[in-house]
């Protein structure tokens, strides 16, 4: 390699500088104020490749002699004057004294466990150097070659290589996202048949569950805890749950007598409820009807919850029939009445065809019955112990059907 020599300025001897003041040709190398001269040759060329590498030394105390000539080596150049090179005038090409301190220069990179700069909150980022080096001291103050960040902040490094080099990493800004929350809103109650809508807010994507269904709202349909995952627009997670009521509904229910007689009128009861809308707008907790017919009711508990009842109320033509009932024009005569356990029934002429006679609660049930036999005219029934009431008799002969209203008194 060649390096500088043949004009050199550097210090001299009071000998050598004497000379050169009193010697009027070589006066001329001398440097103002007499100190410092001008000189050139092969012995000034060696200092300046040695000093190089006694500047890379200093910075790099641990570099080995062949570490040392491969920078010398790497940063050789040529220009005009070399010519083209290698040759035996500038060998390898002219030494550079700064390239060759630059060359040991190093900046390992810094990567992040995730790839990215950028984490959630709630999570955490390992920042590390590529490489193997000693000697690490991070601008946090920590001196392992992996550090790991809970907040935003911008990080680099100093380290040294197997050289004794001393290094500086890149510099890495680290950014934190800021949370933002998922939040369900909505009705926490509904009535059991019916649903609630639950939405959710502060996010971008949700998926709820139960039912992995997608989308920032979701119908429930039934009671129980029901969660949501979102990510926001950075893809960082957040969750929210909460739990939803399934209310019961209320047991309304219609009671009353399901068969009346013509001329006649029944009452209908509603309970199990706070309040009541019945099938003719009606809103009190009983309805007296006075046709036969279907009546329904709706009830209200104090919940807002409802659930309806029905009733299939059938009216029938029947009498009030004694035996001393001067006005009846029946055929048919029952006695006595009010009853107890024994009613006698008489017809104005004989049975042309067998009869069949049933005693009736005013709620359509068959409690007792028993028939009249082709011929007779009297049938003596002994229908047992019931509840004192209002009952009916049914007469049910060929295609004919009669009915009587008694009262049964114990």
């Amino acid at each position: 390699m060649a390096a500088p020599g043949n004009f050199t300025l550097t210090s001299g001897r009071l000998v050598d500088l004497n000379f050169l003041a009193n010697t009027p040709s070589q006066r001329h190398r001398l440097a103002k104020g007499g100190y410092h001269f001008t000189n050139g040759g092969t012995s000034m060329a060696s200092p300046v490749v040695a000093g190089i590498a006694a500047l890379y030394l200093e910075k790099c105390p641990d570099a080995t002699h062949a570490e040392i000539k491969q920078a010398l080596m790497a940063t050789l150049f040529g220009d005009s004057l070399t010519g083209g090179l290698p040759n035996h005038q500038f060998g390898h090409g002219k030494v550079h004294g700064l390239d060759a301190l630059l060359h040991s220069n190093f900046n390992p990179p810094l990567t992040t466990s995730s790839g990215d700069s950028a984490f959630c909150t709630g999570d955490s980022l390992s920042v590390s150097i590529t490489g193997s080096y000693s000697n690490v001291v991070w601008n946090t103050g920590d001196s392992t070659s992996l550090i790991t960040l809970h907040q935003s902040d911008t990080v680099f490094a100093r380290m040294t290589n197997s050289q004794g080099c001393l290094g500086f990493s890149d510099t890495l800004d680290v950014e934190q996202y800021p949370y933002h929350p998922v939040v369900i809103s909505g009705d926490t109650q509904f009535c059991a048949g019916s649903e609630t809508v639950l939405r959710a807010q502060g996010s971008v994507t949700y998926i709820w569950n139960p039912g992995g269904l997608s989308g920032d709202s979701v119908t429930i349909s039934q009671g129980g805890m029901v969660y949501v995952e979102a990510l926001d627009s950075n893809l960082c997670p957040s969750s929210d749950s909460i739990r939803v009521y399934e209310l019961t509904l209320p047991m309304t229910q219609v009671t009353g007598d399901s068969m009346f007689c013509l001329k006649d009128s029944s009452v209908l009861y509603a309970s199990g409820a706070l309040t009541y809308f019945w099938s003719d707008s009606s809103t009190t907790d009983s309805l007296r009807i006075y046709v036969g017919g279907t009546y329904w009711v709706e009830g209200t508990d104090s919940l807002g919850c409802s659930s309806k009842d029905s009733i299939k109320v059938v009216a029938i033509p029947c009498v009030w029939e004694g035996i001393d009932d001067e006005n009846s024009q029946s055929t048919i005569k029952l006695y006595p009445n009010p009853a107890n356990n024994v009613l006698t029934i008489r017809l104005d002429d004989p049975a042309v065809e067998p009869a069949r006679i049933q005693l009736l609660t005013l709620r359509g049930r068959v409690v007792n019955e028993t028939s009249l036999e082709m011929g007779e005219v009297q049938k003596v029934w002994d229908w047992g112990q019931w509840p004192s009431g209002l009952y009916l008799i049914r007469v049910v002969q060929a295609q004919q059907e009669n009915w009587f209203k008694i009262r049964i008194e114990q």
